[in-house]
Order: C-alpha cells, then sequence, then structure tokens
C-alpha cells in the first residue's frame, strides 16, 4: 500500500509523543524496549505513550512481543515508511534548528532593545533630575510613573519606593492634591496654568498636559510641571505696593484740583465769565484724564500681581444694565447719539463683583461713545442662555480693522486708526481680566466703518 508523507503525518504520526517515539527509534534502529523504558528515554510518563505505541504497532511501524509480564518494542517499518519517517525528522530537526536561532537573533534583539531602553531611561532621569523644576508623570489612574527630587520636595515625600502609588497616598498636603486630582479627571483636553502654595509657603505654577497613545488618541496619562514662582510674585507685590503708594501719593493733589477747579468752574459761570470758565474746564477735565490714567495703571500692575480680589454679591442684573444705559445716555446726546437698550425684565440674579462689572460697562460704552461719529447709535441688549447671562454692546461706529482684532485685548496696543484719540490701551485688557475673573468670557465682532459689537458672558451661579 502507497502511503504520502501528508497521510503518514495525518493518519499515523498524528500526536506528538508519537514523533518522540518515532525520533527515538530511527536513532536507535536495533533497540528492544518495553513502554518504561522507551517512557525514560523520551521523559514521558508510561500512561501517557502506551496507546501511542499500540497505534504504532497496528500501523507497521513497530512490532510488539511478550516477555513474560512485560511487552516489548522494536522498530520494524517497511522501506518505503522508513524513508517517509527519515524524511520527517529530518525536516524536523532542520525546522527546529531554524527555531533556535530565529529563538537566539530574538534574544539578542531583546537584549539590544532593553540596554537601549536602559540607556534612554538612564537619561531621561538625568535630565529630569537636572531640572529645577518639579517633574511628575501619572498615569491615566493618577499612579505615579515618574517623579524626580524636586517634585518630591515639594510634595514632602520620604519614602523611596513611590512608583505606583498615588499622590494622595504619599503626602499630607490633601487639599491641593484634591483640587489636582479634580483638575486632571475634568478631562480638559488643553494646556492650563494654576497657582498652588505648597510647603514653605511658596508659589508653583503648575502646568500639564494629556498623554495620548500616538495611534489611538486614548488618555494614557498626564505630565504635571511645578514652576516656582514665589521670588516673581514677591516682586511683583513689592512693585504694586510701590506703584499703589505712588499713584496714592498722585490721586491726592489730582482730587483737590479737580474738587477746586468744580468749584471755581460753577462760581465762574455764575458771573458769564465764559473764557475764565473755559480754562478752568480744561484744567478740570486734564485733571480727570490724569486720575482715570492712574487708576489704568494701577489696575494692571495689580491684575499683573494676581492681586485682583472679587467681592462677589448677588446683583440684579437687568436693573444694573438700565442703570448704567441710563447714566451714559446723557453723554451720547453731548454728542449726538441714541443709546438703544433690549434688556428683558426679570432676569436671574448674577453673582459678580458689582463694582468690578460697573466698570465692564463703562468702560465698553465710553469705547463705543469714543469711536462712533456723530447721528449714531449704541445698542445694548441681553439674554439668558444655558446657565450664563450674555451681554453685547454694539454700535455704528468706526469698526476695527481685521488685523486689530487678535491684539485687541493685550495691554497698550492701540490701533494706527485711533493713535490721534486720546487713551492708554489698557481698558480692553482690563475689561478681559475682569470677565476671566468671573469665569466668563469675551468676544468682538467688527467691520471698519460699519461698527463692532463686543459680547460677554456671565455663569449665573454662585461662584
Amino acid at each position: 500500500m502507497h502511503i504520502t508523507s501528508d497521510k503518514f503525518i495525518k493518519e499515523i504520526a498524528n500526536t506528538f509523543n508519537k514523533i518522540e517515539i518515532l525520533s527515538f527509534f530511527n536513532e536507535n534502529s536495533g533497540t528492544i524496549d518495553s513502554a518504561e523504558g522507551i517512557s525514560q528515554w523520551i521523559s514521558r510518563k508510561k500512561d501517557e505513550i502506551l496507546q501511542d505505541l499500540e497505534d504504532l504497532v497496528d500501523s507497521g511501524v513497530l512490532q510488539s512481543e511478550k516477555a513474560g509480564d512485560s511487552t516489548l518494542y522494536r522498530y520494524s517499518p517497511t522501506n518505503q515508511l522508513h524513508k517517509i519517517i527519515s524524511n520527517i525528522l529530518t525536516t524536523k530537526k532542520l525546522y527546529q534548528s531554524k527555531i533556535k536561532e530565529l529563538e537566539k537573533e530574538k534574544e539578542n534583539i531583546e537584549d539590544q532593545f532593553l540596554k537601549e531602553i536602559i540607556r534612554e531611561k538612564s537619561k531621561t532621569g538625568t535630565i529630569i533630575e537636572s531640572m529645577n523644576e518639579g517633574i511628575l508623570v501619572l498615569s491615566k489612574n493618577l499612579q505615579l510613573l515618574t517623579i524626580n527630587n524636586v517634585a518630591k520636595d515639594i510634595f514632602s515625600i520620604k519614602e523611596e519606593k513611590v512608583l505606583g502609588k498615588r499622590l494622595s497616598e504619599l503626602t499630607e498636603n490633601k487639599e491641593n492634591i484634591q483640587k489636582i486630582e479634580k483638575i486632571l479627571f475634568s478631562g480638559n483636553n488643553s494646556e492650563e496654568d494654576l497657582l498652588f502654595v505648597f510647603n514653605k509657603n511658596n508659589i508653583y505654577k503648575i502646568s500639564f498636559s494629556l498623554l495620548k497613545d500616538e495611534h489611538t488618541k486614548e488618555l494614557i496619562g498626564y505630565v504635571l510641571v511645578f514652576n516656582d514662582i514665589t521670588k516673581e510674585k514677591e516682586t511683583e507685590k513689592i512693585k504694586t505696593e510701590f506703584i499703589s503708594m505712588f499713584t496714592h501719593d498722585l490721586k491726592n493733589p489730582l482730587n483737590a484740583i479737580i474738587l477746586n477747579s468744580d468749584y471755581l468752574i460753577e462760581k465762574i459761570q455764575k458771573h458769564d465769565d465764559d473764557t475764565e470758565a473755559n480754562f478752568l474746564k480744561m484744567i478740570n477735565d486734564s485733571g480727570k484724564r490724569i486720575l482715570r490714567i492712574i487708576e489704568d495703571f494701577l489696575s494692571v500692575s495689580i491684575i499683573d500681581a494676581g492681586m485682583l480680589k472679587l467681592n462677589f454679591d448677588e446683583v440684579n442684573y437687568d436693573k444694573l444694565l438700565s442703570l448704567t444705559a441710563y447714566t451714559f445716555s446723557f453723554f451720547a446726546t453731548e454728542k449726538g447719539l441714541q443709546i438703544e437698550t433690549e434688556i428683558p425684565s426679570g432676569f436671574s440674579s448674577v453673582w459678580v463683583d458689582r463694582l468690578q462689572m460697573e466698570r465692564v460697562l463703562e468702560n465698553l460704552l465710553s469705547n463705543a461713545i469714543k469711536f462712533t461719529p456723530n447721528g449714531g447709535k449704541i445698542k445694548i441688549s441681553a439674554f439668558e442662555k444655558n446657565g450664563s447671562i450674555f451681554t453685547c454692546i454694539s454700535d455704528t461706529g468706526i469698526g476695527i480693522s481685521k488685523g486689530d482684532l487678535p491684539n485687541l485685548f493685550n495691554k497698550y496696543y492701540r490701533s494706527q486708526k485711533v493713535s490721534n484719540i486720546k487713551g492708554t490701551g489698557l481698558g480692553l485688557s482690563i475689561v478681559k481680566s475682569i470677565i476671566d475673573a468671573h469665569k466668563g468670557e469675551i468676544s468682538v465682532e467688527s467691520e471698519e466703518d460699519k461698527g463692532t459689537t463686543f459680547t460677554f458672558q456671565l455663569p449665573i451661579g454662585k461662584p
């Protein structure tokens, strides 16, 4: 009966044990041995190979004979089967040799790769440890993956084995940790700068960014950088205190000039002396303008130093808008402008710093009046949407060029178009800082020679 190699493997040498038995007898063709002896040679249990031995006897590869209580097996294939078996076992040896080569090559690659990882990790570790900033790398579950000694000092961590643990397990500064974890778990996809006070009352700016898988874009962790800005803040505080004292010293004589010139204007006007009254009004207006400039510079330095403090109160917002519109209607009328309002009654109360919010409205309205030619219109409107109040101040003024719009809220920035109009370029910067401090947003839309609309949004809820 003719049999192919494929058929032999499928029907006869169809188990790993049979291949091992055939390999043993092919190398030791004159051997006669029992199942127990063969099991020892091929490192198998006797019970595991008994059936395989009997199958090979039935297929004519082996012969069995009784010797007392034992059964002995000998190798006795036909020439055809012997050739097939020899070819199969030779091929097996070739494959095994190739597999060993591949495994050796794999081990060499793994060794090189591991050495490279260790080298790069050592290099990265040296860089991180040499930095003046505190560095933390956290998993998406906020477990520590990397921390340098500066960060350990910030968190007052004394333990050596900290990797794999959460920060809350390692430090007593629970309040700051909870704040940081809350911000990270919020899922914010952009970088943020946060200020925290840690041990020794040092102030740190914390910048964090999200680590994402390069292919799936899934979140895998966070990188936090702690930058000590204590000295910077102290310098800003000293600067602010100096400016505050300096402006206070300037404001006192200016206020005296303004009050006295007001008194003299009123007195001279009673005697119909227009010339002297006009001169005094010029002095009075100049004093007021200087005072506004001083107040703007003081506000900017306070904001820059991070010392802007808001006194939140529950404010009836529609009344605040209406009152401000009424106050500025007099200034608008003097310039031949018309102020319109679209303010629904019964607005939800909003929690704001009333004085600062009045300053925002006054700044935006005074700009609208300043940059709108005679005969123009100014409109104040407001509406509620998605838990926020939106306020719009529109005018039919000279408008703002597209090139100026990106820089509009920058300190000291003034468009060439309005260089002939007096101002410090600080007003809109102050407005944005106040809105930001209220956790709100401000935007602007404008078209040259047609007008401008400023829109700011404020959350309604209590902060």
